[in-house]
């Protein structure tokens, strides 16, 4: 069967409108992962300072027990 130019056109928008769908879905797929993955750094980001702030509360409180024990020993040394 001879197909005329007008049904070609219609096939050939047809095909170009169903990989152009295909296409839109992937962009959305794509901008969905990509948006997830910035939700991830954030949080990423979050436990990172997290542990930064513990250390620094760690290492203030060694500092104040180190420091607590050289008043007990100079209160001693001087009693």
């Amino acid at each position: 069967m001879i197909k005329s130019k007008e049904q070609l056109r219609q096939e050939a928008k047809g095909k170009l409108l169903q990989e152009f769908g295909k296409l839109e879905i992937d962009i959305n797929t794509v901008a969905a992962a990509l948006k997830e993955l910035e939700h991830d750094i954030k949080n990423a980001e979050t436990i990172e300072v997290n542990a930064r702030e513990q250390n620094i509360l760690a290492g203030m409180r060694r500092d104040m027990l180190m420091i607590k024990d050289d008043v007990h020993r100079i209160r001693k040394t001087l009693l």
